[in-house]
C-alpha cells in the first residue's frame, strides 16, 4: 500500500493540541536505511508492509486506522499511543 498523499488533518490537529506540529510533513515509505539504522521500529498497523526485517527490535501495536475520524474521535487514540510510547520507553530504560 502506498503512503497517503498528505498527513491526516484530524490527526495533525489532535497532535497540535498536544503541542506537536506535523502539518508540514509528508507521509513516506519506510526505507531499507530506516530499518538498518533504527534500534526499534514500531509498526502501528498489523499489515504494515516493510521492505525488509528491521535490524533492531520490531514492536507491533495493533491500532485502528483513523483515516475517516474527526479530531474528537482521534483524541482517545492519541492518548493510547502516548501510553504505548511511555511503556516502551520504560521497557527500553530497564
Amino acid at each position: 500500500m502506498a503512503p497517503a498523499e498528505q498527513v491526516n488533518q484530524a490527526g495533525a490537529a489532535s497532535l497540535r493540541e498536544a503541542g506537536i506540529e506535523i502539518g508540514d510533513q509528508l507521509p513516506r515509505r519506510v526505507t531499507m536505511d530506516d530499518l538498518r539504522e533504527a534500534d526499534v521500529v514500531v509498526a502501528m498497523k498489523p499489515v504494515l508492509d516493510l521492505p525488509a526485517t528491521p535490524s533492531g527490535r520490531l514492536v507491533e501495536w495493533s491500532l485502528p486506522d483513523p483515516a475517516e475520524w474527526d479530531v474528537d474521535g482521534i483524541r482517545p487514540l492519541r492518548e493510547a499511543i502516548d501510553q504505548h510510547v511511555h511503556e516502551l520507553d520504560r521497557q527500553l530504560r530497564s
